[in-house]
This record gives structure tokens, sequence and C-alpha cells, in this order.
């Protein structure tokens, strides 16, 4: 069992991997304590490698890979760093939490299971896109990044690898840099952050030269519901280049200028374009969200008496969003309507939680298998583990009490969040649930219309119980 960086170590003595890990940090140029140097290791030294056999080797190789992405910023790091500096939002990660990974005051980021899962999947996308296109790895193109990776004179900070350069095996000229990209959707559009991203590794490829190019640049998603690739192509831009070489070494610059704690005030956090989170002052949704609330409980009872009365309990949902989960959610009588709160960004509040001296893990529900039964399928015939694909989820009371306990203000990644319950237990709500199939969604359309419900829906006498007996079925916004 491997809990810390001492084990991993001991696990292969005559690796020496100790002395060779911490020359190679006192060698970075970024200035890094050693405590956090240490909690980063005891924290890398416990994440499985992701679609490889768990064995102390596999760990120290993606622990190296880990310590690698340190010397500068990678393909993936690029835009969010300089995202204020173009006048955009992050699209993944928080400039600042980038300068404090690079320092090693947070840990790597810690993927959760669809994270692995797309991880595995990029590969099978490589395998079909390759297959269908008739292409192949250009292994020469890619010895090129090995060797320009960190050593472009007066662009240090350039470093990573694309995750493929292919050229065709059917004698069609020009190479296409392409990376592989596994969302859980895919629907035709192309973040500004993936574009930033292959002009990255250009720059690499090419020694720091906006103007040229290394031909073709595909940002190629897969598909799993059809089992195909949808190659996107990216027009080459020297301005996004010139932006890459400007913004990133004013960026790297401050990573590494031992007098510069954290980042200005012009770095502050904006929320990734990408998490669309519910605020409780969208005045339209929390009308929404009392409406849905009243059809709902229209079923328990009549139309207009819910809508009355569940309004004027939810009131302090339009009176005082603040403090909404102040006392409220206790006053609340009617049991459809639950008051509770959502966290928006768990990669955040990892490296949060385990800056405060805290392991993650302590603070997460026991895990589970995602629901996602096609993709779980797909992936476990893949050849993934199955422990590759259970999730971890916080449990929010207990980070809650440690945030609280540590004074760290967390209104940025606790959110208030309202859902919708129909008790299933009472068995004036089960047989209508049984009968009538119907959503929270539909439920609500007769109220924005202005309809009153004249009666409740018949109920057949057939109607068995199911596992409304055991869960609630929720209706969340």
């Amino acid at each position: 069992m491997i809990g810390n960086f001492k084990d991993l170590c001991e696990a292969i003595p005559e690796s020496g991997l100790n002395d060779s890990v911490y020359d190679f940090i006192n060698k970075l140029q970024q200035p890094i304590k050693r405590k956090d140097a240490e909690n980063w290791l005891n924290f890398a030294a416990r994440m499985r490698p992701i679609g490889e056999k768990d064995t102390p080797e596999a760990r120290i190789a993606q622990m190296w890979w880990l310590l690698l992405r340190l010397r500068g910023l990678g393909g993936s790091d690029i835009h969010d760093a300089i995202s204020p500096s173009l006048g955009v939002s992050a699209g993944f990660q928080s400039p600042s939490i980038i300068f404090d990974q690079k320092r090693m005051k947070l840990p790597p980021l810690m993927g959760d299971a669809r994270m692995r899962a797309g991880t595995l999947l990029e590969k099978v996308a490589q395998s079909i896109y390759q297959m269908d296109f008739k292409m192949v790895t250009c292994e020469e193109s890619m010895s090129v990044f090995l060797k320009n990776s960190g050593n472009i004179p007066g662009y240090e900070f350039l470093i990573g690898n694309p995750d493929d350069v292919v050229v065709s095996l059917e004698g069609f000229p020009g190479k296409t840099l392409s990376d592989y990209k596994a969302p859980a959707n895919v629907d035709g559009s192309n973040p500004l952050s993936y574009e930033y991203q292959l002009h990255h590794y250009d720059l690499i490829y090419n020694n720091g030269n906006p103007d040229v190019s290394i031909g073709k640049k595909m940002d190629v998603y897969y598909d799993h519901s059809k089992g195909i690739t949808v190659p996107i192509e990216v027009d080459h831009d020297p301005e996004k280049g010139r932006n890459i070489l400007k913004h990133g070494s004013l960026f790297w610059d401050m990573v590494c200028n031992k007098n510069i704690e954290n980042l200005p005030e012009t770095y502050a956090f904006k929320e990734p374009v990408s998490k669309k989170y519910f605020h409780m002052e969208n005045v339209d949704k929390i009308h929404m969200i009392e409406m849905e609330a009243m059809r709902i409980s229209a079923l328990v009872d009549t139309a207009n008496k819910a809508k009355d009365e569940l309004k004027e309990i939810a009131s302090p949902l339009m009176a005082a969003p603040d403090g909404l989960l102040n006392g409220v959610k206790d006053n609340i009588e009617v049991s459809i309507l639950r008051l509770t709160q959502k966290i928006s960004d768990e990669a955040e509040l990892s490296s949060i939680i385990f800056a405060n001296g805290q392991d993650p893990s302590a603070l997460m529900k026991a895990s589970s298998y995602w629901d996602d039964v096609k993709l779980k399928d797909f992936l476990e015939k893949a050849g993934a583990k199955p422990s590759d694909l259970k999730k971890q989820e916080f449990n929010v009371e207990k980070v809650v009490q440690f945030l609280q306990e540590k004074g760290i203000n967390y209104d940025r990644m606790i959110k208030p969040s309202v859902s919708v319950f129909p008790n299933s237990k009472k068995k004036t709500v089960k047989p209508i649930l049984e009968a009538t199939k119907m959503d929270a969604r539909s439920l609500v359309s007769d109220f924005i219309n202005g309809k009153e419900i004249e009666s409740i829906p018949e109920v057949k006498d057939d109607v068995k119980d199911s596992a409304l007996d055991d869960e609630p079925q929720a209706f969340s916004m």
C-alpha cells in the first residue's frame, strides 16, 4: 500500500527516486518551499495511474510526467494562464490555480472518473481517426517536440507535446497536428482554449516562430455514442502565437519571481465559460423553480391552494438569496422542495482542501459507479478497469464544516441549489407518479400558461410498488 512519497521510494529502493526527484525540483526556475514539495510528492504518490496497471513502476513514471509539467506552461495550461490578458474567461482552471500548481503549493489536478474515462477514450479516438482517414503517426515529427520542449531560447516556458502528428498513407502531402478529445457530448463547437492549445504546440515545433505552421491543425472529437471521430480544423492564426509568446512570458516570469507570492488582481479568477452554474440572483430561474414546485404539489392537493402556500413558504428564495441556507431549509414543511448546496468547481476545491493540510478523499462520500451505462460498457470492452470508472463525490456538509473551521470563504465554490422531490412514499403521490410518468418540466407548463388543474389523473388498481418506495424522484434545475 503506497500512502506517501516515502512508501513509493521504498517500493523500489534501487531507483534512487528520493535524490533524483529533489535534485530535479532544486533545478526548477520557480521558488518552491520544501514543505510544499513534500505535500505535493505525497499527494502525487497516491494517485493511481490512468489506464495502466497500478504498480510502483507505473506510479513513478506518472510522477515524473507530472514533475516535467512543472518546467513551464503546457498546451492545456496556456490559454487559461493568459486569459485575463486576452480579456476572456478561463476555460477550465483559473490563472491563480495554475500559478500555485507550478509553485507546488497545490497538487496536480486529480481527475474524476469522467476525466479518466476521457483519457482512455482519447486512445480509442486516435485509432479510429487514423483508420478512417488512412493516417499514420509521423514519429520523426513527434521527436521534434521532445527535442524542442523547454529548450527554445527566450521561450523556455513552452513545454509539452501534442497527442499526434499524422501523415497520409495514401501519399497526400503535408502533416496534420492532431489533438484528441472525448467529451460527454459532441456538438460541433470548439472552445478557444483548444485552438490556443494547438497553436502552442505549433510554436514548439517551429522554435517559437508564430508565422509558420507545421501544416493543418485539427481537434479530433470522439463521439462514443456513434463510434466515430469528428475532426474540426483550426485555421492558423499568427496573432494567437504572438499572444502566447508575449503573455505567456509575462505569466511565467511571475511564476519564477521569488518576490511575487500571489498573482496581481488583474489575474483574478474569472469563471470558466464551460461551467454553467445556477446563480440565485437569476430571478427568472427562481420563478421557474417556484412554479415547478407548485405544479408538483398540485398533484397532491389542488393547484391554486398549493401555489399560494408554496409561494409563501419559498418566499425567502426571492427575499434573501445570500442567506438562503441559513434557516430557510429547516422552515420549509413541504416535502417536495429541498434547498441544498452544490459544489461548482471540484478541482479548485480539492486543491484548496489539500493546501490546508487535508486529504480531499477524507471529505468524500463512498465511491459508486457512474450511471452512464453506455460509457461504462464501452470502456470495459476497451480494456478499462472497473476501478477507473468509479466516481467520488464530496460530502458537502463535511466540506463546509472543514472550510468554516479553517476560516475559508467558500461562496464562489459552493452555491445554493434547489431541487424538487415528490415524496414518493406518500400513498397520494406514488400512484400518480406511476400513472402519469411525467417529469417536472412538462408539469410546469400548465402554470406558465395560466392553466389550472381540474382533476387528478385516474389511477388503475393494478399499479404496483416500484423503486419509488426506496428513492425519492428528483427533478433538479
